[in-house]
C-alpha cells in the first residue's frame, strides 16, 4: 500500500523522523532528492509505522531499513551483527547510485540511539539557585507577545506564517515558541527551520527582539538536545539580559502584572510515553507561583498536551483517555490549589492545530482525573503554527463535545481554524495559527494563515487581519 504524504510530514518512528531529516537535508546539497520520492518515502514510512514487517521496495526504503537494523543491534550489544552491518556500508560505499551508506553512517554519527537513552545530558539544572532561569530583561507592562507552536519546518509556509505576523504586528516585543524544530533538532535545522528564518524576518522587518522557546521532543532527538542548547546560548545575544538559560524560562513585566512559565515538557522524545514535569521542575515553576513572590497573572506554556480532543495519550498505559496524566498530575497544584496563584492559560503544541477547549472542563462532563477543584485556567492547543495537517477527524470522536464550537464553519464545528483546497495537490488543509498577548488590553488574539503543502504554493496565500478568537484575561 503506498499513499501520498507530506514530505514534511511527522512520522512516529524515531527513526523514520531521522531519515526524513537526512532526506530533506540530502535535497539541499549538491545531489538533490526529488520531491515526489521523499513523499513515497513518507508514505512508506508512514505504513511501516502501522505494519512493522512492510518489506522495503527501493533504495531509499533501504537506507530506513538498515538504519532501524543497526540501532536495534546497538541497543542489543550485537557486535556481530553491527560488524556485519558496517562490512555491508562498506562493500557498496562506491557502486550505490543512492548515497545509501553516506546516509546510515550520518545516522550512526548522529548518536541517536544514545539520543534516546539518554535524553537529559545537557538538561541545565537549577541546582539550588531558584533564580535561574529568570530573564533578567522585563517586558513592558503594555507589551505584545506573539506565540507559535511547532513552527520549525523550514518550509515556505512557515516562513510566510512569520512575515505576515510581523507586518501585520510591527509592535511586538516578544516571539516565543511552544516547541518543535523538525524533524531532529540537528544543528543544521536548528540553524535553517528556526533561527536564520527568523533573523531574515526580523531584519525585512526592522525588529529586534528577544526570542524564548519551549524544546519540543524533536529538539531531543539529535545529540539529546546540544544544537538547542546551543540556540539558547546563542539567539539573543544581541543583549545578554534576554538569554534564556535553561529549558524552562520566567519572563515578567516590569511591575509584575504578568510572567510567561515555559517548560520542558520534551526531555521524554518517546511517543508513546507522554511526559509531565520532572519533580525539580515541577518545584521550580511552584516557586514562581508562590503569591508571597508573584501576585500577578500567569501564562504558562508547555509543548506535550494537556489533553486532546483526538489522541488518546496516556489510555495506551492504562491511563485516562485523550488526558496525558502525568502533566495532569504535574499542574494539579499550579491549577487548582489554594496555596499557589492558579495558572490563568495554558498554552500546548505538539499537535498541529488550534483547538480551544471550554473553559470549565467538569461542568462540560469532562472533570480532569484526580481534580477535585475545576481547573481555572483557559486551556488552548496552540501547535498548527507551521506543520501541515488535514481537518480534524470526526466531530462525534469521544471528548470533542469539549471543544468550543465554531458555527460558522460548518465543515469543522469544533475547531476555530479554516480548511481550503490549497495549490496543485487540492489537499484540504487546516490553516495555520499564532497568538498576540496584549498584556496591556489583558487579552489574547488568534489568527490564522494559510497553509500550503510543500511544491503547491498559492498564487495569492492568504493571511488573515482579524482575530479568529479573542479571549479576556
Amino acid at each position: 500500500m503506498l499513499f501520498l504524504m507530506s514530505a514534511s510530514a511527522t512520522p512516529k518512528n524515531p527513526h523514520a523522523s531521522l531519515l526524513m531529516s537526512l532526506l530533506n537535508q540530502a535535497g539541499k546539497g549538491t545531489r538533490p532528492v526529488d520531491l515526489e520520492i521523499r513523499r513515497a518515502t513518507g508514505a512508506f514510512l508512514e505504513a511501516r509505522d502501522c505494519d512493522p514487517h512492510l518489506a522495503p521496495q527501493n533504495e531509499i526504503e533501504r537506507a530506513a531499513a538498515l538504519m532501524l537494523d543497526w540501532s536495534q543491534a546497538k541497543v542489543s550489544g550485537d557486535q556481530a551483527r553491527i560488524d556485519a552491518h558496517a562490512r555491508q556500508l562498506q562493500a557498496e560505499a562506491a557502486a550505490n547510485a543512492f548515497p545509501v551508506h553516506q546516509m546510515v553512517n550520518a545516522y550512526r554519527d548522529s548518536n541517536f540511539v544514545d539520543s534516546m537513552t539518554n535524553p537529559n545530558e545537557h538538561y541545565r539544572s537549577y541546582g539550588n539557585d531558584l533564580s535561574f532561569g529568570v530573564i533578567p530583561g522585563k517586558l513592558a507592562d503594555d507589551a505584545k507577545v506573539a506565540i507559535i507552536g511547532d513552527w520549525g519546518t523550514g518550509l515556505p509556509d512557515a516562513a510566510f506564517l512569520l512575515d505576515s505576523l510581523f507586518a501585520q504586528h510591527p509592535d511586538i516585543a516578544a516571539l516565543l515558541h511552544l516547541g518543535d524544530i523538525y524533524q531532529r533538532g540537528s544543528a543544521a535545522e536548528v540553524r535553517d527551520n528556526f533561527v536564520s528564518p527568523i533573523r531574515a524576518a526580523c531584519k525585512k522587518h526592522n525588529l529586534q527582539i528577544p526570542v524564548f522557546a519551549v524544546p519540543g521532543d524533536h529538539e531531543y532527538k539529535d545529540s539529546r538536545g546540544a544544537a538547542y542548547y546551543q540556540m539558547l546560548d546563542d539567539v539573543n545575544n544581541w543583549d545578554k539580559s534576554w538569554q534564556q538559560q535553561a529549558s524552562y524560562f520566567c519572563l515578567r513585566t516590569q511591575s509584575g502584572n504578568w510572567q510567561f512559565l515555559g517548560a520542558d515538557t520534551g526531555w521524554n522524545p518517546n511517543y508513546d510515553d507522554q511526559p509531565g514535569l520532572t519533580p525539580e521542575e515541577q518545584a521550580w515553576h511552584e516557586d514562581k507561583l508562590d503569591p508571597k513572590k508573584f501576585k500577578g497573572k500567569t501564562v504558562f506554556l508547555t509543548h506535550r498536551q494537556f489533553l486532546s480532543a483526538y489522541d488518546p495519550l496516556s489510555a495506551s498505559h492504562g491511563g485516562t483517555p485523550h488526558y496525558n496524566d502525568k502533566l495532569v498530575a504535574s499542574l494539579q497544584s499550579m491549577l487548582t490549589g489554594t496555596t499557589l496563584r492558579n495558572i490563568d492559560l495554558l498554552l500546548w503544541g505538539h499537535e498541529h492545530r488550534f483547538v480551544p477547549f471550554v473553559d470549565d472542563l467538569a461542568k462540560a462532563g469532562f472533570p480532569v482525573p484526580g481534580y477535585s477543584g475545576p481547573v481555572r485556567a483557559k486551556l488552548r492547543l496552540l501547535g498548527g503554527s507551521a506543520r501541515e495537517t488535514g481537518g480534524p477527524k470526526d466531530p462525534g470522536y469521544p471528548f470533542s463535545a469539549a471543544v468550543l464550537p465554531n458555527p460558522n464553519n460548518s465543515r469543522h464545528p469544533y475547531v476555530w481554524a479554516s480548511a481550503a483546497p490549497t495549490g496543485a495537490g487540492g489537499s484540504a488543509l487546516t490553516y495555520h495559527s499564532y497568538a498576540i498577548v496584549d498584556l496591556g488590553a489583558s487579552k489574547i488574539s488568534y489568527f490564522e494563515v494559510e497553509a500550503w503543502e510543500e511544491g503547491y504554493k498559492p498564487a495569492n496565500p492568504v493571511a488573515g487581519t482579524a482575530p479568529i478568537l479573542v479571549d479576556p484575561l
